[in-house]
C-alpha cells in the first residue's frame, strides 16, 4: 500500500470518528467528546495537506510510475504547469476539494465552539468523508503502474495562467459553499439563528465562484480561439447554477430582515440547501459523463454516487424542515408580517428574485435536455438571456429608488431618468438601427442614473451599501456587454496565402508572412498580420498554431491574437494550414461591446470584496 493511501485512510478514519464526536458529544454534553472531535478535525486537515503535498513531490520528481501523474505531466513541462497539473484531472481536483474543505473546518472551529459548530463540523465532515472515499475507490490519485521513461502530457489547452488559477478558486468556492449549507440544517435541528454566521462563508464563496466563472471566461475567450466568452457548455453552466441561487438567496435575506416573513424565511433556508446541491451537481456533470462536455472528466462510477448524494440531501432538508418546523432561522420571522405587493422595493425585489429563479430553472433545463436527448444551442439560450437582461436591466433602476412603503414621489423620481432613457435609446437607435441595443443602452444610463443619485445621497453610516451598488453597475455593464457581443459581433473566415489581404469590416488584413518557431515544450506556427484601418497601419498580430511535444493526440492547439478599441475587439485566430504550407485558414472576430463584459466581472469582484470587508470590519466592532 502506497504511503498516500495510508494517509488517505487515516484521514477518512479520522473525519468518522470527528461525526461521531461532535454529534455525541451535543447529545451527551461531553466536553471530553467535542475536545476529541476538535483534535479529529485537526489530523485529517493534516493528513490531506499531507497526502497532497505527497502528491505534488511526485509531479515535481517526474515519478511517471503514478497512473495520474503519467497522464497529467512530461519531463518538459515548467515548473508552473507543473504545479497546476496536480488538480488538472479529477484525482487531483477531488483531493484539493477535500482539503479546502479541511481547512475551511478548521476556520469554523477557531469562530466559536458552540453546538451549532459541532453540528455543523459533523455535517460537513459527512460529505468530506464521502469525498474521501471516492479518493480511496474510485479517484485515487496514487494508484500506481509499471514506470514510464515520459509522461503523456499535461493537456495544453490548460497551459495558461488562468488554468492555473482558476480550478483551486472554483474549489475554494465549492468548499466554502457547504459550510452555509450545513449551519442551515444545524440551526434547524437546534433551533438557533444561523444564517449571520453562514452569511460570512457565503459570501465570499459566491465571490470566489464568480471571480472562477471570470476567469473561465476570460480563458475560454483568449484560448479557444471560437471568438466567444461563455460557450453554454453543460460543466460552464453548472458552475453558474449554485451562483445564481446564492444570489437569490442574498435578496431574500435582504428582504426577510426587512419584513419577517415566513415564506422569506423558508426560502433562504430551501436556496442555502439548494446552493450546495448544484455545487454536487457540478461534480456529477463533470464525473459522470452522462452529458457530452469538453470540460468533463469524461463517464466514471463515481458520477452516479453523485447523484445519490443530491437526492439524500434534497430528502434531508425536507425531513428537517418538517421535522423541526419551528425552529426558525431569526427568531423575529415569526411575526409573520405580510408580504405587499404594490409598487415599492419590496415588491420589485420580489420580482426580481422570481425572474432569478426562472433563469435559473431554464438553464437548468436546458443542461440537462442533452441527457435525453434534445440538444440545445446557444439559440435557445440567447433566447431566454436577452430578455431577462432587458428586465433586470430596468429592474436595477427602479428598485434603487424605490421606498419599502408606496412612493407618492415615483413621477418626480423617475422623470428625469426616463427622459434620459428616450433620449439615449432614440440615439443609439439613429446609430446602431438596432431595436434591441438601443432599449439594452436606454435601460443601461437610465439606470446608472437612479444609481448615481443613490451614491450622491447616501450617508456614511450605509457605507456597506455601496458594494451592493458596485455589484450591480458590474452585472448591468456586463449585460450590456453580452448583448453587444452576441447581437452585434461580426464573423468572418478566410483561407488565405502570405502576401495576400482580406477585408473584415472596416478592416483590411494583410497577412505578411508565415514562419516557425520551436521550444522546450512545443512547435509553433504563426503568420504575421497588418491590420490597416483607413490605409493606415493600427497594428500587427500574431495568431500561432501549437504542436506540443507530449505523446496524447490533443497536442494541437491555437493561440488568438486580439487587437482591442474601448468599443470593439478585433479578434484573430488561425483555424488551420494547409499541407504544403501555402494556405492558412483565419477567422476573424469583430466582437463589439466586450470590454464591457470585462470590466463588468472585474466591478462585480471588488464590490463583493469591498462588502464581505465592511461586514468582517462591521462584525468585529460589534
Amino acid at each position: 500500500m502506497d504511503v498516500g493511501e495510508v494517509l488517505l485512510i487515516v484521514s477518512l478514519l479520522s473525519i468518522l470518528y470527528s461525526i461521531y464526536a461532535f454529534y455525541a458529544g451535543v447529545k451527551k454534553r461531553s466536553a471530553d467528546l467535542l475536545l476529541n472531535g476538535e483534535r479529529a478535525v485537526f489530523v485529517y486537515f493534516l493528513m490531506l495537506l499531507f497526502s497532497s503535498l505527497l502528491l505534488l513531490s511526485h509531479f515535481l520528481s517526474r515519478d511517471f510510475s503514478y497512473e495520474y501523474v503519467f497522464y497529467n505531466s512530461d519531463s518538459k513541462l515548467s515548473l508552473l504547469y507543473t504545479v497546476s497539473a496536480f488538480w488538472a484531472g479529477k484525482e487531483g481536483s477531488l483531493l484539493l476539494w477535500a482539503l479546502f474543505i479541511a481547512t475551511l473546518n478548521l476556520f469554523v472551529l477557531s469562530e466559536k465552539k458552540d453546538s451549532l459548530t459541532a453540528y455543523t463540523l459533523a455535517i460537513s465532515g459527512s460529505f468530506l468523508a464521502f469525498i474521501n472515499i471516492l479518493l480511496l475507490l474510485t479517484s485515487n490519485p496514487f494508484a500506481k503502474m509499471p514506470s514510464q521513461p515520459e509522461g503523456f502530457g499535461l493537456n495544453p489547452l490548460l497551459r495558461t495562467i488562468e488554468m492555473v488559477v482558476h480550478p483551486p478558486v472554483v474549489f475554494l468556492s465549492y468548499a466554502g459553499l457547504l459550510i452555509p449549507f450545513a449551519m442551515a440544517i444545524s440551526g434547524y435541528i437546534l433551533g438557533k439563528n444561523w444564517w449571520e454566521r453562514a452569511f460570512k462563508y457565503l459570501l465570499p464563496s459566491w465571490m470566489l465562484l464568480g471571480l472562477g466563472i471570470f476567469i473561465g471566461g476570460w480563458w475560454a475567450y483568449r484560448t479557444l480561439g471560437w471568438g466567444g466568452f461563455w460557450g453554454w457548455d453543460p460543466v460552464e453552466n453548472s458552475s453558474m447554477l449554485p451562483w445564481l441561487t446564492a444570489t437569490a438567496f442574498f435578496h431574500t435575506l435582504y428582504m426577510e430582515r426587512r419584513i419577517k416573513n415566513r415564506l422569506l424565511e423558508l426560502m433562504s433556508y430551501y436556496l442555502v440547501v439548494l446552493t450546495f446541491m448544484l455545487v454536487v451537481f457540478a461534480a456529477f456533470i463533470t464525473r459522470s459523463g452522462i452529458i457530452s462536455s469538453v470540460h468533463a472528466f469524461g463517464e466514471g462510477p463515481e458520477g452516479i454516487s453523485f447523484l445519490f448524494v443530491i437526492i439524500f440531501i434534497g430528502v434531508l432538508s425536507i425531513y428537517i424542515q418538517k421535522r423541526y418546523p419551528d425552529n426558525s432561522s431569526n427568531p423575529t420571522t415569526n411575526s409573520d408580517t405580510e408580504l405587499r405587493i404594490t409598487i415599492n422595493k419590496e415588491s420589485s425585489i420580489l420580482f426580481y428574485i422570481i425572474v432569478l429563479l426562472m433563469l435559473f430553472i431554464a438553464v437548468l433545463l436546458g443542461t440537462l435536455m442533452p441527457a435525453f436527448g434534445f440538444d440545445v444551442g446557444r439559440k435557445y439560450y440567447e433566447s431566454i438571456m436577452l430578455p431577462v437582461e432587458i428586465i433586470f436591466l430596468a429592474l436595477f433602476g427602479i428598485c434603487i429608488r424605490l421606498k419599502w412603503k408606496w412612493d407618492e414621489e415615483l413621477r418626480e423620481k423617475f422623470l428625469i431618468p426616463f427622459l434620459i432613457f428616450l433620449l439615449t435609446a432614440l440615439s443609439t437607435f439613429a446609430i446602431s438601427k438596432d431595436l434591441l441595443i438601443s432599449i439594452a443602452a436606454g435601460l443601461l444610463v437610465f439606470s446608472l442614473t437612479n444609481y448615481l443619485v443613490g451614491f450622491y445621497t447616501g450617508k456614511i453610516r450605509f457605507l456597506r451599501r455601496y458594494g451592493a451598488y458596485l455589484i450591480h453597475i458590474g452585472v448591468m455593464l456586463l449585460f450590456i456587454g453580452s448583448i453587444g457581443v452576441w447581437t452585434l459581433s461580426d464573423t468572418y473566415r478566410f483561407a488565405v496565402t502570405p502576401g495576400e489581404s482580406v477585408s473584415a469590416g472596416n478592416y483590411e488584413l494583410k497577412i505578411v508572412s508565415l514562419n516557425g518557431k520551436e521550444d522546450l515544450e512545443k512547435f509553433s506556427i504563426f503568420a504575421e498580420i497588418q491590420i490597416y484601418e483607413n490605409d493606415k497601419l493600427i497594428g500587427i498580430l500574431k495568431p500561432e498554431m501549437r504542436e506540443y511535444k507530449v505523446i496524447r493526440s490533443d497536442r494541437i492547439v491555437s493561440s488568438v491574437e486580439i487587437l482591442s478599441f474601448p468599443l470593439h475587439d478585433l479578434y484573430v485566430s488561425m483555424t488551420g494550414i494547409s499541407k504544403d504550407f501555402k494556405k492558412i485558414g483565419i477567422e476573424v472576430h469583430i466582437n463589439r461591446l466586450a470590454n464591457f463584459v470585462w470590466l463588468g466581472m472585474i466591478l462585480i469582484t471588488i464590490g463583493g470584496f469591498y462588502t464581505y470587508l465592511n461586514i468582517r470590519e462591521g462584525s468585529k466592532k460589534e
